[in-house]
């Protein structure tokens, strides 16, 4: 039941879809929302002494996403753009998030018209990011319900159906994102999907091993004389490194991003990282690697790229960019 502005109120039934077309195709759609107010007891009662305005309509898979969210002489946020699910009230976090970005792509293509079409690239990957993180935590959700035995859920546990399986699929539900109240509703309360299980468990020990690896050859006093610089890193499949628009103070500027297997849409790096990553090309060791970055550099500047950098290897072989080093 939704209170409009004029004193009216919006009512319906939400109900599977199977359902709903087996229950209309006996009877008419303002009859079978009947049927389904009295067994309301509260809408029943509230709506005693109301008459139907206008309706009932029939709506149909109401999560979408539009296919462009930006072009000549247009930009589309809110639920112009997409709307996933009113469980999580996810509108307003959409809104908002699009509004920032939107004026930032304003300004950009204002100052710098060049920049239009690539920063409309990243506002329309950045909105599809949030989007589809929402979605999955919605049908997450869904699937990890267990508070009732009715079809009606059984049909939504879409987790549990193979949607959800390998690493890439958990990164893009829950990974680089700020903690939010549903997301540990949705993580803390209910019977989650045993392929989500054991994928937040297979990544924990992988990068647990990893970890655990690194320490093992790694003198915190003095990193360059352990074996470390001495190791070869490979890329994972799919890495790589891009110049594109990114958001900075209101606007977009150019920079990198990062683009791997579990983030395709791509995490803004540093020139450090860009340039280190593209170093990378399975034959040069890390210590090599490191003094290239340090080539022509001062003596203080040098030791403090190579001291960063090592830390960056580090961490790219903990989180699966880098996927191997030969010579441990």
């Amino acid at each position: 039941n939704i209170p409009l502005h004029n004193d009216w109120m919006s009512v319906g039934a939400v109900v599977d879809s199977q359902i709903g077309q087996e229950g209309m195709r006996h009877s008419s759609p303002q009859r079978f929302l009947l049927e389904h107010i009295t067994q309301a007891p509260y809408t029943r009662q509230m709506l005693q002494e109301a008459t139907l305005a206008y309706g009932p309509f029939v709506i149909k898979d109401w999560s979408y996403v539009s296919d462009e969210v930006v072009g000549e002489g247009y930009i589309l946020v809110g639920d112009a753009a997409c709307f996933v699910d009113p469980l999580f009230s996810s509108g307003v976090h959409l809104a908002l998030m699009a509004g920032i970005l939107a004026a930032a792509y304003v300004t950009t293509a204002l100052k710098d018209p060049s920049m239009r079409a690539a920063a409309g690239r990243v506002y329309k990957d950045l909105y599809y990011k949030e989007y589809h993180h929402f979605h999955d935590m919605a049908a997450l959700f869904y699937s990890s319900n267990r508070t009732t035995d009715s079809y009606f859920w059984e049909a939504r546990r879409l987790l549990g159906q193979g949607h959800l399986s390998p690493r890439q699929a958990f990164l893009h539900a829950v990974a680089d994102q700020p903690p939010r109240s549903y997301e540990r509703v949705v993580l803390d309360q209910g019977e989650a999907p045993a392929d989500f299980v054991h994928s937040v468990r297979s990544m924990e020990s992988e990068r647990t091993a990893r970890h655990t690896q690194l320490a093992a050859v790694l003198n915190q006093a003095d990193i360059q004389r352990t074996r470390f610089d001495r190791l070869v890193p490979r890329l994972d499949v799919g890495a790589s490194v891009e110049r594109q628009p990114i958001l900075a103070e209101g606007e977009f500027v150019w920079g990198y991003v990062l683009r791997t297997a579990g983030y395709p849409e791509g995490i803004p790096c540093s020139g450090l990282i860009a340039r280190l990553t593209s170093l990378i090309d399975g034959h040069t060791t890390v210590g090599a690697l490191v003094a290239k970055l340090g080539e022509g550099r001062e003596a203080a500047e040098r030791a403090l790229i190579e001291r960063h950098a090592l830390a960056a290897v580090q961490i790219l072989y903990v989180d699966g960019t880098i996927a191997d080093m030969r010579g441990w």
